[in-house]
């Protein structure tokens, strides 16, 4: 999971990114630093993308709270945060949702706690990641020029698209399907026999192309899934 992650230290303190690179050398991720704000920005945009990215708070010129800031603003998929001394802690908290940053380490750091914010970092990234498929499959699914309808075990619709809803209204949500379409009762009943099944039906005096399909996961029926295609 982790050996293509991108981790980016941002330090105006060689010593400091000498310090990290050490302590990270063996996690597996390839790591990138930068001794200000401005030359992190143009790492970033060369070596698209870096996943998670650690500033230090107090550097000349910009600090790391207005670094992390324009990170969000270009970049927003990536994991923020921001390493300080304590001095800084109560300007670096005040400022910290401006950035949206994810975490604040403070120096001077425990090595394990460090590495461990890190593996958070680089989780959080991937769950992001994930949900953005999931919400651009989605996204697709709505969009489709086909009616798509979910009902479970027990026969309830319990999920439709765009489509349906415009041609069923949403007052079919939790109805039993052989109920709310009688029409395709055959066609259900055939895929419960054989995992799936198409005819063409009439419904509302429009001819549609149907076709269900078993749901099953782990070997378990979980219910089933319509679609109803009018298109010539």
């Amino acid at each position: 999971m982790s050996s293509n992650m991108r981790i980016l230290f941002v330090d105006d303190e060689e010593l400091i990114l000498k310090t990290l690179r050490r302590l990270f050398m063996d996690c597996g991720f390839e790591i990138l630093t930068a001794e200000s704000g401005e030359e992190g920005l143009k790492i970033i945009e060369n070596d698209s993308p870096v996943h998670v990215v650690v500033s230090d708070y107090r550097m000349p010129g910009m600090n790391g709270v207005e670094f992390l800031k324009k990170v969000y603003a270009r970049w927003p998929e990536t994991i923020r945060i921001v390493l300080s001394g304590y001095a800084d802690t109560a300007s670096v908290v005040a400022a910290i949702n401006d950035g949206q940053i994810f975490k604040f380490i403070a120096k001077p750091w425990n090595d394990e706690e460090f590495k461990n914010i890190i593996i958070d970092a680089v989780e959080k990234y991937h769950i992001q990641e994930h949900n953005m498929e999931i919400l651009s499959a989605w996204k697709l699914i709505e969009s489709l020029p086909v009616i798509l309808l979910r009902f479970d075990i027990e026969g309830k619709i319990i999920w439709m698209n765009f489509k349906a809803t415009e041609i069923f209204g949403e007052g079919v949500l939790q109805i039993n399907i052989n109920e709310a379409l009688p029409e395709i009762k055959t066609i259900i009943s055939d895929a419960k026999d054989t995992g799936e099944a198409s005819d063409l039906v009439l419904i509302g005096g429009r001819r549609y192309k149907a076709y269900a399909a078993m749901l099953i996961k782990n070997g378990n029926t979980e219910g089933c899934v319509l679609v109803l295609d009018n298109r010539e």
